[in-house]
C-alpha cells in the first residue's frame, strides 16, 4: 500500500502552469541567445531597444509563472496537511469510541 508521501502533489492546472513555464523560458533562452549573436549586429539601436524590452518582458513573465507554480503548490500542500490531520484525528476517535 502506498501512502501520500510517495506520491508528488497534485494541483489543478498543474500541467497547464508547468508547460506555459517550460515554454516561456525555452522563448527567453531563445531570445537571450538570438540577440547576444545574430540581433545584436544586424538591428539599429531602436530595435535592439524594443527586443530587449520584449526578453526583459518574457523573463519577468516566467518570473511569474513560477511564482503562480509555488502559491499552487503551498495551497495544495496545505490542503494535503489538513486532510491528513483530519484522517488521522478521526482515526484516533473512532479508536477512542471503540475502547468504551
Amino acid at each position: 500500500m502506498t501512502t501520500g508521501h510517495d506520491q508528488p502533489i497534485q494541483y489543478r492546472g498543474k500541467r497547464w502552469v508547468r508547460a506555459t513555464g517550460i515554454v516561456v523560458l525555452g522563448v527567453c533562452v531563445l531570445l537571450i541567445v538570438l540577440g547576444s549573436t545574430v540581433v545584436d549586429k544586424r538591428l539599429a539601436p531602436e530595435w535592439q531597444l524594443l527586443f530587449w524590452g520584449v526578453c526583459m518582458a518574457c523573463a519577468c513573465l516566467a518570473i511569474f509563472i513560477a511564482l503562480v507554480d509555488v502559491v499552487l503548490l503551498a495551497r495544495a500542500t496545505r490542503q494535503q496537511r489538513r486532510e491528513l490531520l483530519d484522517s488521522t484525528l478521526s482515526g484516533r476517535q473512532s479508536e477512542d469510541d471503540g475502547d468504551n
